[in-house]
């Protein structure tokens, strides 16, 4: 599968453009108008960004207009080379625009929410070049048309990207550490992200690098996640970030599945851990045996004293006493489902 293409929304002067398409998008995302979120700009500055944008790029206008004739006015003001329709536009105004707009690339938003995303992306599609699956809310008496920060279920975005027959851009809380996971059940067209890469409403340069190298793999290669099976996720989360301090990175409900997407991280980085809740008594027969009584993970410390006086403290059962080995000082203990880990500090010779 090819590389996905990464459209940077949200861009708000020539200075972000410039940055943007420096990092590696192949598309550009301008907000116009909104009933909320982020992003907006003014048309004079949407028309400045995409006449300076180079050729290749792709210019996003997004507009909540549903009016073909006010849309093409709009188009004219903005001159980009595709239109995003972030709210829905009936199928009469979707072939007024094709008729009117003949060279200019039209995309429809859905947003996901429940089976009736599948309706109107089977509508819509044959009369637009691609769509989009976000994560808003156009039922609320302020609508929620996109740049809301949500993830939604993405095996609903994958059926539809498959039955779809048109490509598809997938939206909606994106970022460095989850793009890769998305890329692997959606296996979209394209990504497009705002908040995902963005430091206090700025774009960031690191932020920005970081999640092109993730959605295109050039990353180097090494082991993201690892699964742990657990009786509950709100009693596995209580342990691993109330107890051993470990940060929630991402918590997403997949109601189609019947499950929770929890994933939570050691504060020094490194490999991060998938809390899977046990599905079926299979897999609750491994609850705390995942590695048949041997050590299952090894957790480095800078400071090993430290955390088993403190994890001790907070009732963690530590069953081997700190021994010194030619790698640094190590110990063992049980996590609260009799997983064993080993607890090392590396030697300065090691580390």
């Amino acid at each position: 599968m090819a590389a996905a293409r990464v459209k940077i929304c949200c861009i708000s002067s020539p200075e972000e453009a410039r940055l943007a398409i420096g990092a590696g998008a192949s598309a550009l995302g301008l907000v116009s108008a909104m009933p909320s979120g982020p992003g907006v700009i003014d048309e004079a500055v949407i028309a400045e960004i995409a006449a300076a944008v180079p050729p290749g790029i792709a210019t996003f206008l997004l507009t909540c207009l549903q009016d073909a004739d006010a849309i093409v006015a709009q188009h004219a003001r903005c001159r980009t080379s595709v239109l995003q329709l972030v709210d829905h536009v009936p199928e009469s105004e979707l072939r007024a625009l094709r008729r009117a707009l003949p060279g200019v690339g039209l995309v429809q938003v859905i947003h996901v929410r429940a089976a009736d995303s599948f309706e109107e992306a089977r509508a819509a599609a044959p009369f637009v070049d691609a769509l989009l699956l976000d994560s808003g809310n156009p039922s609320l008496a302020v609508k929620e048309l996109g740049g809301t920060g949500r993830v939604h279920d993405w095996q609903v975005s994958r059926r539809i990207r498959d039955e779809a027959g048109k490509p598809v851009y997938l939206a909606g809380g994106l970022h460095a550490g989850n793009v890769a996971q998305a890329i692997a059940v959606v296996q979209p067209f394209g990504l497009d992200i705002c908040s995902g890469v963005r430091a206090e409403g700025r774009l960031d340069r690191a932020r920005l690098e970081a999640f092109v190298a993730a959605a295109r793999g050039t990353h180097q290669r090494g082991v993201g996640l690892v699964s742990i099976v657990v009786r509950d996720y709100d009693e596995a989360i209580a342990f691993y970030v109330g107890v051993l301090g470990f940060s929630l990175v991402e918590d997403t409900p997949q109601p189609a599945e019947d499950k929770r997407w929890v994933v939570v991280a050691p504060p020094g980085g490194g490999c991060r851990l998938l809390l899977g809740r046990a599905r079926d008594e299979g897999q609750a027969a491994v609850i705390g045996n995942q590695a048949g009584g041997r050590v299952f993970l090894f957790l480095y410390t800078d400071d090993l004293e430290r955390d088993r006086s403190a994890w001790s403290a907070a009732g963690v059962e530590f069953v081997r006493p700190t021994r010194s080995e030619a790698y640094g000082k190590v110990t063992v203990f049980r996590d609260l489902y009799g997983n064993l880990w080993d607890l090392v500090e590396p030697s300065a010779a090691a580390a």
